[in-house]
């Protein structure tokens, strides 16, 4: 079983996994047509596009979709990341004010929606059979990657700007690769290769990549054994980016911290017949290896409408 910990203050997941989700989660809330449409960020480059269901989010470099769950009196209640906030929001003379966490931004209208708040699958190349060379090549440079990859991740004395362009540098070469010969997949390239492109396509968190080579992931692992949680964490960090909830219970808030939690599910009471129908163990048994790994207690996910504390899964010991 390859295992991927997460390495605190910098984030190295156990492994995620995703599964395919398309267009806006139409939950049938209600906001006023003066709220739709495209805003931009007036004192920079982010753009916000709010649509039925969801608002969809283009900020430093990534896109990610925040679920719309209800409109009331100039406020908004949304899932952001897996976790439910309020935000408050207003339009005056043309302009957006956006209340998140006591602070005000102001947002333009935008006459026109731009590309990049665009979340559709990103187009992949066609996956026709490839000279051995070029296989053999790329086994090998994507090998090199991960590896720069988990050194960056484990290196506490590599500057924050250098990790990320490590990280920057093989997102873009990955994805032009995909765009060129479609994705890494395992009856061309081995599962080992495949399980690498994986690794770096979650790092790198190229939500259009990752939508578009999600059936992929799940055609190649999703009952593959230990490696079905190839499949696992991508789904679930999808979904979290898709402004829903995780499936497998694989993504955890504040790893590198000191009260690290599992995000909210989407189906609590079934979670581990989920995990099993694709070969994973009990959701106890992951977090208590997570646990482990980090050396702190995980708390299961935050009530959402109780004030009831979470409760903790030690070090060391399942749930």
């Amino acid at each position: 079983m390859r295992k991927y910990v997460v390495v605190p203050g910098k984030w190295l997941c156990l492994l995620v996994i995703i599964l395919w989700a398309h267009g806006a989660s139409a939950l049938g809330v209600e906001i006023p047509a003066a709220l739709r449409g495209a805003w931009q960020l007036q004192d920079g480059n982010e753009v916000i596009l709010i649509e039925e269901g969801r608002l969809v989010v283009w900020a430093q470099g990534h896109l990610r979709a925040v679920g719309l769950l209800g409109y009331k009196e100039g406020q908004l209640t949304v899932r952001r990341a897996g976790l439910v906030e309020r935000w408050h929001a207003v339009v005056s003379n043309g302009r957006l004010t956006l209340e998140q966490s006591g602070k005000d931004r102001v947002f333009r209208h935008l006459e026109s929606i731009p590309d990049a708040v665009r979340l559709d699958p990103l187009p992949l190349g066609p996956t026709a059979p490839l000279p051995t060379e070029r296989v053999s090549a790329i086994q090998r440079d994507l090998a090199d990657r991960l590896q720069r990859d988990q050194n960056a991740a484990k290196d506490k004395a590599l500057k924050e700007e250098d990790a990320k362009a490590i990280v920057e540098d093989n997102t873009r070469h990955l994805r032009s690769l995909a765009q060129e010969i479609g994705w890494i997949d395992v009856p061309r390239f081995g599962s080992k290769t495949s399980y690498a492109a994986v690794i770096l396509a979650k790092h790198g968190g190229d939500l259009r990549l990752l939508l578009g080579v999600l059936p992929l992931i799940e055609r190649d692992f999703k009952h593959s054994g230990d490696d079905a949680q190839a499949f696992a964490i991508v789904y679930d960090s999808v979904q979290l980016d898709l402004g829903r909830k995780q499936r497998f219970g694989t993504q955890i808030r504040g790893a590198g911290g000191d009260k690290p939690f599992l995000l909210p599910l989407e189906d609590p009471e079934h979670v581990d017949a989920l995990r099993r129908e694709i070969g994973l163990p009990p959701l106890a048994d992951y977090l208590s290896d997570a646990a482990k790994a980090l050396g702190k207690e995980i708390s299961m996910p935050p009530k959402e409408e109780a004030e009831n504390p979470p409760t903790k899964v030690p070090v060391g010991r399942a749930a």
